[in-house]
This record gives structure tokens, C-alpha cells and sequence, in this order.
């Protein structure tokens, strides 16, 4: 009894959080559905949720009907980031419209229904490495006036991976697409009455480290090192796995990281004659290394491993990175196999590592 009278306050607590997740994940919207002459819409549906593509944009959950006078008060979950659409069309799907809410409490709104235009794309993800590669790619029709909103997004179970249909109102708006690599953007325009829009066919392209997937890998470009012989070259490392963390002491995403980075190191140990892991260091305020231990000494950061300062953020570049803006940019680890070749990178750096550390060297066979 003694537990469970202990545990109430704990369950009062997170039913309170849950309903204050609830709350502000919702939106209290009233208003109206109008054609383009001023006539209320009666039993069209509305939704916070962006058109799909093809019929499932007809069947959305959490959704509500506008009245025989077009009107309709609802609370209904939040879909978006920071702006929030309410979206309405009539159960047919020739006709729709949108209005951008201008906050998670709006009424006497008015969504003005207008005929909808296709518009199609084919996105080819080809150029994206297959082990980056997203099967499926993120396509979304975005908003550009009066603010930026996602207004539509492509089916995630579409059979077809490269096809992209959407239905849009009149109005200005950018494709955007992802299938692993760079984000493409393409702005486009719908005009009333107008013909379909073809964008036609819009290439991926990969970021310059997923390329490197394969290849050997770039020499480091070294202006002050630790834990290094003087004139080191990354081919001195043949024959071992090499991890490179190219890092700089301001990043704020993932930040123990370079910590459990740091204690796999020392429990690795008694493999050193198999394995090392450097430190690639650039930042604009740090550029030797009694810079570096006087930025981390009262941030109590250690490093263990070796650890090299950039030259110019000549060795981000030969990896396709950049510093990435102040506190906002990660760290990013590259994996060398014995043979001098990048074999992947990211989060799958250390898994691929441990399985190919647990394999016997030759000579132990």
C-alpha cells in the first residue's frame, strides 16, 4: 500500500504533462468554407493536415464538415512547425483552399474554395550513394506567400518512388526534396484556370562526403598536432581502421559524442596496433592548441586520442564539411578501412567498426 500511495503523485504528474502536450499540440479553429463567389460550402472537410497526393488526400482522420452555411468550429491537431494551415476541399477533390491560422486560437476565418491544378514532378535519386539513399523521398509542396507553410506532402507509401503528383490552389509555392542528400528546392506558380504544371524531371544531389563513400580517403591538412609524429600523413595508418571526428569546441548538437568517442578509445586500448581515432579541430577562434585546452578546460572535455588544428579548414573542405554556424553544427565521424578507403560515416561509424574489430587478423586464424 506504502508504494502505491507513493506513486500517485507520480502518476498525477504525467497525466498533467500528457495534457499539456495534448494542449499545445492542438489548434481551436471557427470560420467559414466560400466559393469564389462569397457562397457558404456546405460539407466540405477540414483538417490541419496537408493535401496528399492522389485519393488518400480524401480521407484524412481528425477532420470536420462545414455546415449547410459553410461554417465550422473544431479543435484539431497541430501538423506543421511554427506556421499552421487549416485546409478545406469538397469530398469530390476538384476544388480546395487553405489559410494560413495566425496562431493556435483563430476564428472568423474564411477558406475560399477555388479549382485545384495538378502538378507533377519525377525526383531522380539515382546520384544519391545507395547506403544514403532514401527509397522513398521527402517531397513537399511549400507555401510562398503570404508566408511559408507546407501546404501538400507526398504520399510516404506511394509504389512509385520517383513520381510526385499534387493538387494545388492558385498561388506561388517551391517544391522541396530530399532523398538523403541535398535538399532540392524548385519555386513554381499555379494560376487559376491555368494548365497542369510539368517540373519535369529534378535531380538529387548527393552532399561531397557521401561521395567520398568507397574512395581514398582525403589527407588531412595539418597546422599544429598531438599524439602525432611530425610530417604524418593518414597513409601512415595503413593496415589500421581510422576514425576521424572533425569537431570544433562550439558545436551544441550531440554533445557527448567526442565523451563517448573518448572512452571508447581508452577501452580500446589493448587494439591499438588495429585501430586509431583522431580529432579534427577548425574553428575561427581556435587555432593552436593551447587555444583548444584553454576553450575545454573548464567545459572539463579530455582528449585522449590524437587531436590536429585544421589548417584553414582545409581538411573540412577535402571532407565536404564546413564549421557549420556558431552552437549549431555537429560533429561528423568518417571510418577508414585498412586499405585507406572511407567506408561510411555518422552514426554508423562505430557499429561498423566494432563488428570488423571483433574479426580475428589473419595471423590469428
Amino acid at each position: 500500500m506504502k508504494n502505491r500511495r507513493a506513486g500517485k503523485p507520480w502518476a498525477l504528474a504525467l497525466s498533467l504533462l500528457a495534457a499539456g502536450c495534448a494542449s499545445y499540440m492542438k489548434v481551436e479553429v471557427e470560420g467559414r468554407v466560400i466559393d469564389e463567389s462569397g457562397q457558404p460550402v456546405a460539407g466540405a472537410l477540414v483538417t490541419t493536415a496537408p493535401w496528399t497526393e492522389g485519393a488518400a488526400s480524401l480521407a484524412r482522420m481528425n477532420a470536420v464538415f462545414s455546415d449547410k452555411d459553410g461554417r465550422f468550429s473544431a479543435t484539431l491537431p497541430r501538423h506543421t512547425g511554427a506556421e499552421q494551415a487549416l485546409f478545406a476541399n469538397v469530398p469530390t477533390g476538384e476544388r480546395g483552399g487553405y489559410v494560413i491560422l495566425p496562431g493556435d486560437r483563430a476564428s472568423g476565418l474564411q477558406i475560399v474554395l477555388q479549382a485545384l491544378t495538378t502538378v507533377r514532378a519525377e525526383i531522380d535519386s539515382a546520384a544519391i550513394p545507395p547506403d544514403c539513399r532514401i527509397d522513398i523521398p521527402l517531397v513537399y509542396a511549400v507555401s510562398r506567400e503570404p508566408r511559408s507553410t507546407i501546404v501538400g506532402v507526398r504520399d510516404p507509401w506511394s509504389s512509385v518512388s520517383g513520381a510526385v503528383t499534387f493538387r494545388l490552389p492558385p498561388g506561388t509555392y517551391e517544391l522541396q526534396a530530399n532523398g538523403g542528400g541535398k535538399t532540392l528546392t524548385r519555386a513554381f506558380e499555379v494560376s487559376a484556370a491555368g494548365p497542369a504544371v510539368d517540373l519535369g524531371t529534378l535531380s538529387l544531389e548527393p552532399y561531397k562526403y557521401q561521395t567520398l563513400m568507397g574512395r581514398p580517403a582525403p589527407d588531412l591538412h595539418i597546422a599544429e598536432a598531438r599524439g602525432l609524429p611530425e610530417g604524418f600523413r593518414l597513409s601512415d595508418l595503413r593496415g589500421k581502421w581510422v576514425v576521424l571526428c572533425f569537431w570544433n569546441h562550439r558545436m551544441e548538437y550531440n554533445p557527448h559524442m567526442l565523451d563517448s568517442l573518448s572512452e571508447f578509445y581508452m577501452a580500446a586500448g589493448k587494439m591499438r596496433d588495429r585501430l586509431e581515432v583522431i580529432v579534427i579541430h577548425n574553428s575561427d577562434d581556435v587555432l593552436t592548441l593551447r587555444d583548444l585546452d584553454m576553450a575545454l578546460w573548464f567545459r572539463e572535455v579530455r582528449l585522449p586520442m590524437p587531436v590536429i588544428i585544421d589548417d584553414q579548414e582545409r581538411s573540412f573542405l577535402a571532407y565536404g564539411l564546413e564549421r557549420g554556424p556558431m552552437f549549431r553544427s555537429s560533429p561528423q565521424e568518417f571510418l577508414i578501412d585498412p586499405e585507406g578507403r572511407v567506408v561510411t560515416h555518422g552514426f554508423k561509424v562505430l557499429p561498423h567498426l566494432v563488428l570488423n574489430l571483433m574479426e580475428k587478423k589473419p595471423a590469428e586464424k
